[in-house]
């Protein structure tokens, strides 16, 4: 593991001595259950994967505090860049490109190389979303078309460790990373980093007077 990544994942040992890391983004989906819940699920099948270089809009999930790379539970999720004409659709759009940059952020902490990103799940439903997260990390896509991935992925790998080779899920949608909007996406993540640097102080300032008056 990158000494720049200690501290800021979980490391799991496997039977055979070897390690795997895992980096948790603990709401996304939260956040997407929050969206649908206030402003219906016609936002969110909406959402276009093209990138609006002048939206100032900026989504933070973090409604139940960070999971990697800080864990800072002070964190509350934070709209920024509201005007009177922005839209539901734009805030979804907002939520996906956030977690895509979490996700980058995450992938250069481990310094690779990686040939492709793996998902599953109610999101990868959403095709605007993975293509994000191509566009975003640079790596194509591959979307595994089978329910349960992660409880049939811990089973393969505990099968691994004792010997059992086992075929995992094949992909099925493959979403390439889209060349045109590689300058658009990173002032949008620059934009994106600002915001949630800021934030993270505000809160952070906010839990320590809260400390200091307790």
């Amino acid at each position: 593991l990158p000494s720049a990544a200690l501290g800021k994942l979980t490391v799991h040992p496997a039977i055979d001595g070897a390690l795997f890391a895992l980096g948790s983004l603990l709401t996304g989906g939260l956040a997407l259950n929050w969206v649908r819940s206030r402003m219906g699920a016609d936002v969110i099948a909406d959402v276009t994967s093209v990138p609006v270089e002048q939206s100032e809009v900026v989504f933070l999930p973090y409604l139940a505090g960070t999971g990697s790379p800080d864990f800072e539970g002070a964190a509350r999720g934070t709209l920024l860049g509201i005007t009177p004409t922005t839209t539901g659709t734009d805030i979804t759009f907002a939520l996906f490109e956030a977690i895509a940059f979490d996700i980058v952020d995450l992938v250069e902490l481990l310094e690779g190389p990686y040939t492709r990103v793996l998902v599953s799940g109610g999101g990868s439903n959403i095709s605007a979303w993975p293509q994000i997260i191509a566009d975003v990390t640079g790596l194509p896509v591959d979307i595994l078309d089978a329910p349960d991935s992660s409880a049939v992925g811990a089973a393969v790998m505990g099968w691994r460790t004792v010997g059992e080779h086992v075929v995992a899920a094949s992909p099925g949608q493959h979403f390439r990373p889209r060349d045109e909007f590689e300058t658009t996406w990173k002032k949008r993540r620059d934009r994106y980093r600002r915001a949630r640097e800021c934030a993270l102080d505000y809160y952070l300032i906010n839990e320590a007077e809260r400390n200091a008056s307790s």
